[in-house]
């Protein structure tokens, strides 16, 4: 604000300056994308036999932060499986702690014998 008084030939300047601060955040809620989860996969054993070696392309993720602070999963390709199901699990999360998970079954079957 200014403000001019003028009496006689002097002059009075008064000058007030406002400051505005403003403080803003900003608030990540977005989880990271994944790209590639695979479907539940199929393996089979041969007769006789109680696990088998199953590989699949391991999915990945991004995040609008351009961070993944952390990562875990259970297996990887190239792990051996048991019979039976077994769920795979991939999580990654973000620096403010939203996370995005893939999780998909190793169903493991024994084969029929060739006569």
């Amino acid at each position: 604000m200014k403000f001019c008084s003028c009496i006689g030939h002097e002059q009075y300047i008064y000058v007030t300056h406002y400051v505005h601060t403003v403080f803003a955040s900003v608030v990540d809620l977005m989880p990271p994308s994944i790209v590639g989860c695979p479907e539940d996969i199929s393996a089979t054993t041969t007769p006789n036999r109680v696990s088998t070696t199953v590989t699949w392309d391991p999915p990945s993720a991004s995040d609008d932060s351009g961070q993944i602070a952390s990562f875990f999963n259970n297996f990887n390709p190239g792990d051996v499986f048991p019979l039976g199901t077994t769920e795979v699990v991939y999580i990654w999360t973000d620096p403010s702690g939203n996370s995005a998970t893939c999780s998909f079954n190793v169903v493991v079957i024994v084969g029929k014998s060739v006569i």
